[in-house]
């Protein structure tokens, strides 16, 4: 998963920071970053945004890497 609630990833509290991932244009790299961003380990619960500009398939493979992570388009 991509949120944590402390501790291993995936656990349910409620996340108290938010990691912003800006990406414009970043269909090709979106999820290496979002596997990068799954495999951290913390004692901060934390939920991960991903901004995007819809312009490419960027949104979908975000969602495909990580389902819980949420998406805005601007």
């Amino acid at each position: 998963a991509c949120m944590s609630g402390g501790g291993p990833l995936g656990a349910t509290a409620a996340p108290r920071l938010s990691i912003i991932v800006p990406a414009y244009d970043s269909a090709r790299t979106i999820g290496r970053c979002l596997a990068a961003l799954a495999a951290q380990r913390t004692r901060h619960a934390y939920e991960v945004l991903v901004v995007h500009s819809g312009s490419d398939d960027t949104c979908a493979r975000a969602r495909a890497a990580c389902p819980a992570a949420r998406t805005i388009q601007l």
